[in-house]
């Protein structure tokens, strides 16, 4: 049941963001000025390519799974605090050195 809105959340989703994109050529004979109907089918565009950023927040709030695995990948990266470290099931642990502090990872 939990796949079947997952992915029906999906489609929806692709959807809702390219009904604009082909709804906008039948209603465009309305627009008088160029620059605004230029402006328009870029910011029409821009909700279209939107769908690609949806997927993934999607699948991250309905699917466990796949938040554990983005999180444990996303902890690979040197740039990303401890925190993030610790949502993807690592502990961490602060060494005070005599000169630096250290975190450690361990799983």
């Amino acid at each position: 049941m939990s796949v079947t809105i997952t992915t029906f959340c999906m489609v929806m989703c692709f959807s809702l963001c390219w009904a604009p994109f082909f709804m906008f050529p039948i209603f465009y004979f309305k627009i008088a000025e160029a620059n605004t109907y230029v402006n328009i089918k870029v910011a029409i565009h821009l909700v279209g390519y939107s769908s690609a950023i949806w997927n993934p927040l999607i699948l991250i709030i309905k699917s466990k799974r796949f938040k554990t695995k983005v999180a444990r990948l996303m902890h690979k990266l040197p740039f990303l605090s401890p925190r993030t470290k610790v949502m993807a099931g690592y502990d961490v642990k602060e060494k005070k050195n005599s000169r630096k502090k250290k975190t450690v990872l361990i799983k």
